[in-house]
């Protein structure tokens, strides 16, 4: 059991840095040997380690849903059976993380996925495990913001807040807190969100998490970008940028392309935004995410109906509205 824990502390700290082979390739050597040991609690430690580092992949792009699902399902029985609280738990979480990245990507209902996270947060309750808590209500509040219901997230995310900062887990209070920036910024408050975003970002570096570290410079750019500071929002959507691109991160390039489109815009560089939008459009693309397929052809379409090209304006409408049917269907 002991090299069970050791192997899946080594990979979580290589998927927050975004070496998700390397995790990979950590866990299923592990696997292969304490299997061979007929360590069964051990081998469903290292399962529900394979299970998050699926959900994480699948997250940033690049992995089949429907096969992940397969995955994620055999994973939870094999825990069910073998493994203790903490791992029910961890299973319990990645596959409520996967099944919210399905529908915030692809559309469909939040309900079912709100549920798999509050049987988390019992689950880890039960383990006494505050990180795995505060993760767990800051998930439950991400479903209700997800849903527009703004003022029921809000106290999920302070829970978290509260929970994470005692557990002093810089990575788990990462994440309520650069949401909470995002409701400050919504409701106009752009210094306080600017702070939140800061400190998110201060955090994920503190904590080692790289691999989170473009969303946040991104978050900042935003706020910089909303306060009219668009030089400023470029430094730190650039850096996104650079970095996204040095891990090979498409939903993180896809997400910097989409702001870098924003700036341009604000600043009546047209043919500039253009680059960006087609560029995460293409991304959206090869990721199958239907909500960033919308978004990119909708940001399109509006600099091109700016620029008198109504034709192209009408065709990426079109695709918007095709994306938007797509993902209302699964609701």
């Amino acid at each position: 059991m002991l090299l069970a824990k050791t192997a899946t502390e080594l990979a979580r700290a290589q998927r927050r840095r975004g070496e998700f082979e390397l995790a990979d390739r950590t866990l299923r050597a592990a696997f292969d040997r304490v299997k061979a040991s007929g360590d069964e609690a051990g081998a469903a430690e290292v399962e529900s380690g394979l299970t998050s580092l699926l959900a994480d992949r699948f997250f940033a792009g690049g992995v089949d849903a429907g096969e992940a699902r397969k995955l994620i399902a055999h994973a939870k029985e094999m825990v069910r059976n073998h493994g203790d609280r903490h791992a029910v738990a961890t299973t319990t979480e990645a596959s409520a993380v996967f099944e919210y990245a399905n529908v915030l990507f692809n559309g469909g209902s939040f309900d079912p996925v709100r549920r798999g996270f509050q049987e988390a947060l019992a689950q880890y309750e039960a383990a006494a495990d505050p990180s795995g808590q505060a993760m767990s209500l800051f998930h439950i509040g991400v479903t209700y913001e997800q849903e527009g219901r703004k003022t029921e997230a809000r106290p999920y995310y302070q829970r978290a807040v509260a929970v994470a900062e005692r557990a002093d887990d810089p990575i788990a209070l990462s994440y309520p807190v650069r949401h909470l920036g995002g409701l400050f910024a919504e409701e106009g408050n752009l210094d306080e969100a600017l702070r939140y975003q800061r400190r998110c970002l201060f955090l994920r570096i503190r904590g080692g998490f790289t691999r989170n570290v473009p969303p946040a410079y991104v978050a900042i750019g935003d706020v910089e970008l909303a306060k009219g500071e668009a030089g400023r929002a470029r430094v730190y959507l650039n850096d996104a940028l650079d970095l996204a691109r040095e891990q090979r991160s498409d939903g993180a390039a896809l997400d910097a392309h989409t702001s870098l489109g924003k700036v341009d815009e604000h600043e009546n560089q047209k043919d500039s935004a253009l680059r960006h939008y087609e560029e995460a459009l293409r991304l959206a693309d090869k990721l199958k995410r239907s909500a960033d397929v919308k978004e990119a052809c909708e940001n399109l379409s509006r600099v091109y109906e700016q620029m008198g090209d109504r034709d192209k304006a009408r065709l990426y409408r079109q695709r918007a509205v095709e994306a938007d049917r797509a993902m209302k269907a699964k609701g």
